[in-house]
Formats: C-alpha cells, sequence, structure tokens
C-alpha cells in the first residue's frame, strides 16, 4: 500500500514530462497511458487488499494442510514401511529428522493460530496447551496405520 500510494504522486508529476517528451515524437495522445495508470492502480489496490484479506484469514487452514501433506509425502519416500524402520529412518537420519521438525513446527504454528482466532484471551493459554499435544498427531497416526496402507499387502481376494 505505502508502494502504491509513493507511485501515484510519482506517476501525475514525472510520467507526464518522460511522455510528453516520448509521444510527441510519435504523434501520438501523451494523456491516454497517464490516464490508463491513474485507473488501473486503484485496481490493484483492491486486489492486493483482497487477496492479502483471504490469504489472512486462510493461512493457519493452509499451514495445517501444508503440514500434514508434507509429512505423509515425506515419510512415503521411505522404501520400508513397518513401525521400527519408520521411527528409526526418520529420527536417526539428520535430513529427515529437521524435515520432521519442520512439519511439527509449521504443523503446531497452524493449531496455535487457530486457537488465538477461535478463543477468548482468557481461555488461550490453556487451550493451546492442550491442543499442542496434538502436534506430532500426524506423524504418528502416519507410522501406526501404515502397515495397513501397503498395496503388497492387500489380497485380492478379501477386498471386494
Amino acid at each position: 500500500m505505502i508502494y502504491f500510494s509513493l507511485q501515484i504522486p510519482a506517476m501525475i508529476i514525472f510520467r507526464p514530462i518522460f511522455s510528453n517528451k516520448r509521444f510527441t515524437q510519435r504523434g501520438v495522445d501523451s494523456a491516454s497511458p497517464i490516464y490508463g495508470a491513474l485507473y488501473f492502480l486503484p485496481l490493484l489496490v483492491l486486489l492486493q487488499t483482497v487477496a492479502g484479506g483471504i490469504i489472512y484469514y486462510s493461512f493457519p487452514y493452509l499451514a495445517l494442510i501444508l503440514s500434514v501433506v508434507s509429512l505423509t509425502v515425506h515419510l512415503s519416500h521411505f522404501q520400508d514401511q513397518n513401525i521400527s524402520a519408520l521411527f528409526s529412518q526418520s529420527l536417526c537420519n539428520a535430513r529427515s529428522f529437521c524435515i520432521l521438525l519442520l512439519c511439527f513446527f509449521l504443523h503446531g504454528y497452524g493449531i496455535f493460530s487457530l486457537v488465538i482466532s477461535m478463543m477468548d484471551i482468557s481461555q488461550h493459554s490453556i487451550m493451546a496447551g492442550c491442543l499442542l499435544l496434538l502436534v506430532p498427531a500426524p506423524y504418528l497416526i502416519y507410522i501406526l496405520t501404515s502397515k495397513h496402507t501397503d498395496p503388497e499387502k492387500l489380497d485380492s481376494h478379501t477386498v471386494q
């Protein structure tokens, strides 16, 4: 918004000088680009305001969704999908551990920002503390249910 508020006076002051010199040599009306920009800049401000509001209100939900999706994509790339191998590969490997911590941080941030936006100020600390215990929940759910989703272990006779 500050950029647009500085751009409009600069455009009103400097652009007629430059466009008058440039377009009068070619025989084109020099005022039409200025009027077009004066109509276009308020539309850009409106678009930026609406998009900023949408992102502001949907960011906690996007953070939760992206943390769960990135965690599942990361864990699905491990060859061995049993419980002990997933624990050892994700906690002992430095790269996997950093990715796991980033997913936990993003998930915790999404939960915390949802709690702040939905609760009363007096209930923030109690509810946020309880809900932050759910940060490792997607990781544990993936590890505990991965043995049931292995396509090689599905029996074609039992699936109907």
